[in-house]
């Protein structure tokens, strides 16, 4: 039975160990590479969505403030009167807003209630979410 170095062997070239460490090293930077490139696109995604949002549509204007934190807050009005004023954590996946309630004080979301919304687009100035009944709204940017 032929040993892992007699496999290995042709595959660094004429036997060469030192050939193989290379190309080892040389795969294992790529991969060390890429790994951090993703980071940096998730934490940039992330730092695209802290600030101040609004979204209005003719039953309600909902108001979201992410900070960089981890921490949000936000307003549900309707006809004038406040229907949510809740804070909560947030995290991103990579394609969702994920929610976790920690308070209201309008008393319509129970502390530690967990919501998602499908991220479709984020920009400087907006972003776009679809949320689980499957309708999308569109959020400007009110502060960064």
């Amino acid at each position: 039975m032929p040993s892992a170095a007699d496999v290995i062997a042709p595959c660094a070239g004429a036997g060469n160990p030192v050939r193989l460490t290379a190309w080892l090293q040389a795969i294992l930077a790529l991969v060390a590479l890429l790994a951090a490139s993703c980071a940096t696109l998730e934490r940039s995604r992330e730092s695209k969505l802290v600030g101040q949002w609004r979204t209005t549509n003719p039953r309600a204007t909902v108001d979201y403030t992410f900070v960089k934190d981890g921490t949000f807050s936000g307003r549900v009005t309707a006809d004038g009167a406040i229907v949510a004023n809740f804070t909560g954590k947030w995290s991103l996946t990579a394609d969702e807003i994920l929610y976790e309630y920690t308070s209201d004080t309008a008393g319509s979301i129970a502390p530690g209630t967990r919501d998602r919304d499908k991220l479709l687009t984020i920009t400087a100035d907006h972003f776009v979410i679809e949320a689980r009944d499957g309708s999308r709204r569109r959020y400007l940017r009110v502060v960064r």
